[in-house]
């Protein structure tokens, strides 16, 4: 069941669903005094349960007494977090590989700079046509604030950029520009 994590994830989204989770996460056998979900109509609480229980967030104990929860565990406590229930999705999702410049950047944002020199320089190219295009000039504040946007660092990115002599710094230190692509 590849698709098994939706059910998890939807079953949480619900706001009552996830206060009976959290109060069976807890310790809190369902419904008892001082738990948040004890707040709840009994009705909401059981098809909350209800939920739970077919998503496999939770299991009854084998000592529970039908319709009673009492004590913070042991006999009585009706339900218990199934402790392998995340465990088992993440074994069942087929691991992410990323390859390419996707290993170093996120969301359009660089995450680490790459050790070998061929990578880093693909990264700072990236980098550079995302920021100046060719023949045009920026201040130093004005590529700071691009680079800003694209990296957590935006003065390493500035100085990576031109030692890599990606990007040119004027004499003065004041403007900057792209250099033939590539």
């Amino acid at each position: 069941m590849a698709d098994e994590w939706r059910r998890v994830v939807a079953t949480l989204a619900d706001p009552v669903r996830l206060r009976v989770y959290a109060s069976v996460v807890l310790g809190h056998a369902d419904g008892r005094p001082g738990d948040d979900a004890s707040m709840l109509p009994s009705k909401m609480r059981e098809k909350a349960v209800a939920a739970l229980l077919a998503a496999g967030l939770i299991a009854r104990t084998s000592d529970a007494v039908d319709g009673v929860g009492a004590g913070e565990s042991g006999p009585g406590r009706e339900f218990v977090a199934n402790e392998d229930a995340f465990a088992k999705l993440l074994a069942a999702a087929p691991a992410v590989t990323r390859e390419g410049l996707d290993r170093f950047i996120r969301d359009g944002r660089i995450e680490q700079y790459p050790a070998r020199p061929a990578d880093r320089r693909e990264v700072l190219v990236w980098a550079r046509d995302r920021v100046i295009t060719v023949d045009e000039v920026l201040s130093e504040s004005e590529i700071t604030e691009r680079l800003a946007s694209i990296a957590p660092d935006a003065v390493i990115l500035r100085r990576y950029l031109v030692e890599a002599r990606l990007v040119a710094r004027d004499a003065e230190g004041r403007h900057y520009s792209s250099t033939t692509p590539g």
